[in-house]
């Protein structure tokens, strides 16, 4: 071309711009001589068109700049490199567009990433390029929405300062069908895609966000079911160097990122109490199929295995997620969470895994668990950056804990007629017990319990019987012997035979001589002194200690509750029969002593939440409760 240059000049009429490609031709004639063909800039292709195998295109830009010194730079480009550095399977296309992108994968028949000519040079590199409806480079290539890169891997895949050369291994080519649509117009949509013909995970599309607004980072929803959405962010950046003027980088990451710095593992709970319990408030209540509460979790079945069923998305389209269905946590089984609760992931110790919210709809906090036999933490924020120090507390069973009794003693007794003690005034008591039983059959056994008491009466006013206790026994005999009649009519027989003369009217007090002061004095005729039987001795058993052996009892009977669900033996107490009836008023009256159980009932844990290349981390950490500079307890 330097030759044709030099040797011919155009003339006038033949005036090229520098911008104009010419060629020179050899073309034997007669006369054999040299001619020049010129294209105008009307002819020079501006950009050329890739299909693949399943007709879907793909159009690159053509830059092609005369030098100075007559050489030519021909730059071929593609406008948008699409980098998907999540778990998930996503697709693309164009809004209000129907047609895919050359590389789509449709299905596992219509592969649209394999080359034409059945070469592996798509693969050459260690992960190879993503291609749309291929899982993410969090991703195995077989396998969607499930991390597999250890700690380190995943911070590098992340960070913000994502190397050149890891682009590229990445990066998948995308341009908008319509290269003459105004550019400002162009929207891309995104899409959960399934394409492994296992099962049925995609979504519907997202709506369209514009690829103009350079570093500016989006949340992209893509529903998924029943108001369910899968939510990723997408981050848009100048290609790096001299790539800048030709190329945008659009970067999906996913929204969220666990990392558990603990030495034990952890689950991941999204805060739903506003709408369900959070936890099992009776530790011994088991969910039934009778229960309303809709099931959004269930534990792990090793003898049901379905295939193709990825549990990240299980709940995004109306399925029950399975409790600690990540490999290599070594998490125990068993959780205090409520049925109805929103799990999201388990995490190893120094593990990290990325995660979506399980329902956008609910509360945007989190809760921490550590297993069964711990309660879940309180909630913090998801998407507010900052420090939190959480207490982790234990589930507190009552067969692990001493009893305490808000009454003098769980097991008392009352004496009949009332002792009088040096020192003391005299009780005034006027042979009317003044309480009223009724009979309760609870299971197998029959109880005579106290239904009322009489105002002003003995018992009412200078004894510690109330409504609801328990009558044991009758001058040390057991009631549990005789029937509701026999007992009664024994107990009105005892009253009658220690019963006392009234006291004195306070009106007859004054005729009487030997009455030096105003207190009451009680006086006994012989007959009645030589008819009275030895001291009536009442025993009764508080509603507290009751209601505490039928909750001891029903713990004992039961199999499984929320604390036994965890299958460890060793944090409960053996399982031990009840004593006789006999046996236990006895030690109890004997003030037997209570075996202390000393177990460590709470941790404190550290979160920090911060942002990596729009990504919201959330680190767990551990801590200490002397480094707290304040807290705020609601007991």
């Amino acid at each position: 071309q330097s030759d044709c240059i030099g040797n011919n000049h155009p003339t006038e009429n033949e005036c090229i711009h520098t911008d104009t490609i010419y060629k020179s031709e050899n073309r034997t004639n007669d006369s054999t001589k040299n001619q020049n063909i010129y294209y105008q800039d009307s002819q020079i292709a501006k950009e050329t068109t890739l299909v693949d195998q399943l007709g879907q295109s793909l159009t690159l830009g053509i830059d092609n700049v005369l030098g100075d010194g007559g050489n030519r730079h021909i730059t071929i480009s593609c406008p948008f490199w699409i980098v998907n550095t999540t778990e998930h399977s996503l697709r693309y296309k164009k809004e209000h567009s129907s047609y895919f992108v050359s590389g789509t994968v449709i299905s596992g028949s219509q592969d649209g990433s394999k080359p034409v000519d059945a070469s592996k040079r798509n693969y050459v590199h260690k992960r190879g390029t993503i291609f749309p409806g291929k899982p993410g480079a969090l991703a195995s290539p077989s396998s969607a929405g499930n991390c597999i890169l250890n700690t380190h891997d995943f911070y590098n895949l992340l960070s913000n300062d994502l190397t050149l050369d890891h682009i590229l291994d990445l990066a998948f080519m995308f341009n908008f069908s319509d290269s003459n649509t105004i550019s400002s117009n162009h929207k891309l949509c995104v899409q959960l895609a399934d394409t492994s013909d296992k099962s049925n995970y995609t979504s519907q599309w997202s709506d369209g966000f514009s690829l103009n607004s350079i570093g500016v980072s989006q949340t992209i929803g893509m529903l998924c079911l029943d108001g369910h959405y899968l939510e990723v962010t997408v981050t848009i950046s100048l290609a790096p160097g001299k790539y800048s003027q030709y190329t945008k980088i659009v970067r999906f990451s996913p929204r969220f990122a666990l990392i558990n710095q603990l030495s034990r593992p952890i689950r991941l709970w999204q805060d739903s109490s506003l709408i369900h319990p959070i936890t099992v408030h009776d530790g011994g209540k088991e969910v039934s199929t009778n229960n309303h509460d809709p099931y959004t979790w269930h534990e792990i079945n090793n003898n049901l295995q379905i295939d193709g069923t990825i549990h990240q998305y299980e709940y995004l389209f109306c399925g029950t997620s399975q409790l600690d269905h990540k490999l290599g946590t070594d998490m125990k089984p068993g959780t205090s969470a409520h049925r109805s609760a929103l799990y999201i992931s388990t995490v190893g110790k120094n593990q990290v895994v990325p995660f979506h919210l399980p329902d956008t709809r609910a509360d945007r906090e989190f809760r921490i668990d550590f297993g069964a036999n711990w309660n879940l933490s309180s909630s913090f924020p998801c998407e507010v950056t900052g420090e939190y120090t959480l207490k982790m507390t234990r589930v507190i069973d009552l067969r692990l804990i001493e009893h305490f009794d808000s009454r003098a003693s769980s097991i008392y007794q009352v004496c009949l007629p009332p002792q009088q003690k040096s020192g003391e005034d005299s009780l005034e008591w006027d042979g009317e017990l003044g309480l009223w039983f009724e009979t309760v059959q609870w299971g197998d056994e029959r109880k005579i319990i106290v239904k009322g008491t009489k105002r002003g009466k003995f018992c009412s006013d200078n004894t510690d019987i109330q409504v609801g206790d328990e009558l044991l026994q009758i001058d040390n005999v057991d009631v549990s012997e005789m029937s509701f009649g026999d007992a009664m009519r024994h107990l009105k027989d005892r009253i009658s035979s220690v019963r006392k003369k009234r006291t004195k009217s306070i009106f007859l007090k004054r005729f009487d001589r030997n009455n030096n002061d105003s207190s009451s004095v009680s006086v006994l005729s012989d007959a009645d002194s030589t008819t009275t039987k030895k001291e009536l001795i009442l025993t009764f058993g508080t509603l507290e200690n009751r209601l505490k052996a039928v909750r001891e009892k029903a713990l004992n009977r039961k199999k499984f509750s929320s604390i036994i669900r965890s299958g460890n033996a060793k944090d409960l107490v053996s399982k031990q029969e009840l004593p006789r009836r006999n046996e236990r008023i006895s030690s109890i009256l004997s003030d037997k002593k209570n075996v202390e159980v000393n177990r460590r009932l709470e941790e404190y844990v550290e979160i920090s939440t911060q942002v990596v290349n729009q990504s919201i981390f959330v680190f767990v950490r551990p801590c200490s409760s002397s480094s707290l500079s304040y807290r705020i307890e609601n007991r």
